[in-house]
């Protein structure tokens, strides 16, 4: 088949029902936006599912590691604000 002859036959159709294609493209794009809403706004909002509350726990030696770190770190800090440095300009 030629291609032209597909593409006329197809442009006639769409030129002689063209009121049914709107309607049926707008109600396409209603019922996708229904769908939307309906899974993002109202499905969370009113199939509210519980949420699952874990006890918090701290790991003791993960917890004094990390104290330990920022400890030295500081004290490192401490040290090299408080060294005397000689001079270059005497």
């Amino acid at each position: 088949m030629n291609p032209n002859k597909i593409i006329k036959s197809f442009e006639r159709f769409l030129k002689n029902h063209w009121q049914k294609w709107t309607i049926l493209a707008i109600l396409a794009m209603i019922i996708y936006s229904v769908s939307i809403f309906y899974k993002y706004a109202y499905k969370p909002i009113y199939n509210f599912e519980g949420i699952d509350i874990q006890k918090l726990e701290i790991k003791e030696r993960l917890y004094g590691s990390l104290m330990n770190n920022s400890i030295q770190k500081q004290n490192n800090l401490v040290e090299i604000f408080n060294k005397n440095y000689l001079s270059p300009f005497k």
